[in-house]
């Protein structure tokens, strides 16, 4: 029996955004950390899901297209933490089931694989 195990995989990236829709029109930078994950089986001939090194390029390599950049130049609507989000889990393979984001001085959003 290979029993399945939750994993995920976070990062703390840097990034600008300007948002006048809200009232933030000035660009600005925040801290955002981003935590993605996936319920997977372990494999009997590894011990683990995946190999960790692989799940961490796959994040790490949606990730470089946005740090140090303004979001607003990436993203598809405006580059707030909900799109980004959303933007990050379309990025990633479709293994990956979940994106959550931690930024603003407390707040979290958290999308899903079947909410895209």
């Amino acid at each position: 029996m290979s029993p399945k195990v939750e994993i995920s995989i976070t990062r703390t990236i840097e990034a600008e955004h300007s948002l006048p829709g809200v009232g933030a029109a000035e660009p600005h930078k925040h801290a955002y950390q981003v935590e993605c994950g996936y319920t997977q089986a372990i494999r009997a001939d590894l011990g683990c899901a995946r190999p960790m090194q692989d799940a961490g390029s796959e994040v790490s390599d949606v990730l470089s297209r946005v740090e140090g950049r303004s979001l607003n130049d990436v993203l598809p609507g405006p580059p707030t933490a909900e799109v980004l989000a959303c933007w990050i889990l379309a990025q990633l393979p479709a293994h990956w089931e979940w994106v959550s984001i931690r930024a603003y001085d407390g707040f979290m959003c958290r999308v899903s694989r079947n909410e895209l």
